[in-house]
């Protein structure tokens, strides 16, 4: 397979310029004046690693399973939407390479192809992204979801304004005057919103609900469990207040994420967050974290601080927009090769066995 660039940092900038301006902006921007956005990735610099020496790597087990589905490196493709911003098969082209590299995939509500299509397209193990709209929309849409056969329902819950880019939107956008290009359509809602009676655009369909009576509580999890018999992950929690809620409320798991920083600025960063949660958990359920991912180093990082798998955002899109799906399989590759790299320097053999006594640092 031809290579593109040599690291995720330069399929960034090589993306950057193949991307109209406005595009770009809206897929790397985050909220005020971007702090967390910066820190997400920043923080990783402040983690040291503690090698093993004079051990034996002949054999690096890098393959792992996530709530029982064997993935070949713990790595997955975060449910994000709009992957046509930067493809024209987009959520395709994402999907294939996810198959072709034996990953875990996540698949957005506001997805540009519908969960069926995507479904068809392949069978390795997708998790369905789902933000709390309406409980008639809801339910609709984890039921098609689990008709078509994925393994997971992700709950987002760190979005929780009603209509929040319709209130204020980044700053990035209102300077661009950003809108949705005609072929990023949500086309998950516009069949559930129109068989329900509303019309494409009404405020009841925005992200996070129509108005505060409208949001989800810890309580509604119950209900959502009681829609499907798949695993419910939660993503979208910072604090160890919320993990052990999670966990109150049968959460099969849990993303640590702030939501690559797009909702609210000075969110602590995700890396940061993890330990907490990690430790209120105390292996009731799976801990996943998302944010700031660039190098191989990071997801050694975040798993011996004890996130079960780590995923990407932003990183998926620049191989979108550089070479499509082989851009996609590119950015997985060099994550794998980076991670192989650091696991045999620090004398690790398998990615079970990687632990908190690997690291040095101090988050102030």
């Amino acid at each position: 397979m031809e290579r593109y660039p040599i690291n995720l940092n330069e399929y960034a900038e090589l993306a950057k310029k193949i991307l109209p301006h406005n595009i770009w902006d809206y897929i790397e921007a985050g909220r005020g004046d971007e702090i967390s956005l910066n820190r997400n990735t920043q923080i990783y610099n402040e983690v040291f690693l503690r090698p093993n020496k004079m051990t034996d790597i002949s054999n690096i087990k890098m393959s792992t399973t996530i709530l029982g589905d064997k993935t070949s490196f713990p790595l997955m493709i975060a449910p994000a939407g709009g992957h046509t911003f930067c493809d024209d098969d987009g959520e395709l082209s994402t999907i294939r390479a996810a198959k072709k590299e034996n990953i875990i995939a996540g698949v957005g509500t506001n997805s540009s192809y519908t969960i069926e299509d995507i479904a068809n397209e392949t069978d390795t193990p997708l998790w369905f992204q789902i933000y709390h709209l309406t409980k008639e929309i809801d339910e609709m849409l984890v039921k098609r979801a689990e008709k078509s056969g994925y393994k997971v329902i992700v709950l987002t819950v760190d979005g929780p304004v009603p209509g929040m880019d319709h209130l204020r939107p980044k700053e990035r956008d209102i300077r661009n005057a950003f809108v949705n290009p005609p072929n990023t359509e949500r086309v998950n809602l516009i069949g559930e919103i129109a068989g329900l009676g509303y019309k494409h655009g009404d405020t009841q369909v925005q992200l996070g609900g129509l108005n505060p009576d409208d949001q989800l509580l810890w309580e509604d999890i119950n209900w959502f469990k009681s829609l499907t018999d798949l695993p419910i992950v939660i993503k979208g929690l910072l604090s160890a207040h919320d993990a052990k809620k999670a966990v109150q409320y049968g959460a099969d798991g849990i993303v640590v994420s702030n939501h690559g920083a797009r909702g609210v600025d000075t969110l602590m960063p995700s890396l940061q967050s993890l330990p907490e949660v990690v430790k209120a958990v105390d292996g009731k359920c799976e801990v996943y974290l998302d944010g700031g991912i660039r190098r191989g180093t990071d997801i050694l990082k975040a798993l011996a601080f004890g996130a079960k798998a780590v995923m990407i955002g932003r990183p998926f899109y620049w191989g979108l927009a550089v070479g499509g799906e082989n851009g996609v399989r590119d950015v997985i590759q060099i994550l794998k090769e980076e991670l192989e790299v650091a696991m045999k320097y620090c004398g690790i053999t398998d990615v079970e066995n990687i632990n908190p006594d690997l690291l040095s640092y101090n988050f102030s």
